[in-house]
């Protein structure tokens, strides 16, 4: 497999990056799509166009700060999942940022909902990937959301102070600590 990530430019590839974005994010996951080329366009973070074989395989986004980086949304195309592909966006990303550490947030595991088993799953895909357990739970708009990151640790402090400088006040404004059953 030949990936390459290319910081999304063309009209194609934005239209591709929207399509999948709006397949694989469930509504209350997904912020406007304006705000995330936003981020793109004013270089606090970057859009990968992610191609294998020549071939859009999925995107990622990403918001960068002075030593941080939150991937933001990650999403493979459903011809492509279960080949490696998401590793190896992984990968590619922790190549794009060697100086920076990785984070992300994903579904609460800790919850009784339908979708249990996928937030499972999710979560065992990031831990194989070199994510760890931050011990760091928050509720982000509503969704109760784990901290996962790679080589570090945020107390909920640092992480509200990310989302204010990088991203903005008000969207800090909705977003509060939760308990996190193991900590």
């Amino acid at each position: 497999m030949n990936l390459i990530l290319t910081r999304a430019s063309s009209p194609i590839h934005w239209l591709k990056i929207y399509r999948l974005y709006r397949l694989a994010f469930p509504r209350e996951e997904r912020k406007p799509f304006s705000s995330i080329r936003e981020i793109h366009c004013n270089h606090r973070g970057d859009v990968w166009y992610c191609t294998a074989n020549g071939h859009f395989v999925g995107f990622a986004s990403t918001v960068r700060g002075s030593d941080l980086v939150l991937v933001d949304y990650l999403a493979v195309s459903p011809a492509a999942r279960n080949g490696g592909i998401g590793s190896a966006i992984l990968g590619a990303l922790r190549g794009k940022y060697p100086a920076h550490h990785l984070f992300l947030e994903i579904e609460s595991v800790w919850e009784d909902v339908p979708d249990r088993d996928i937030r499972l799953r999710r979560k065992a895909f990031y831990l194989r990937n070199g994510f760890t357990p931050m011990k760091l739970m928050i509720w982000l708009f509503d969704v109760k959301m784990e901290v996962l990151g790679i080589d570090c640790t945020l107390d909920y402090s640092q992480y509200h102070d990310f989302y204010y400088t990088r991203l903005s006040p008000w969207v800090a404004e909705h977003i509060s600590e939760a308990v996190h059953p193991e900590a």
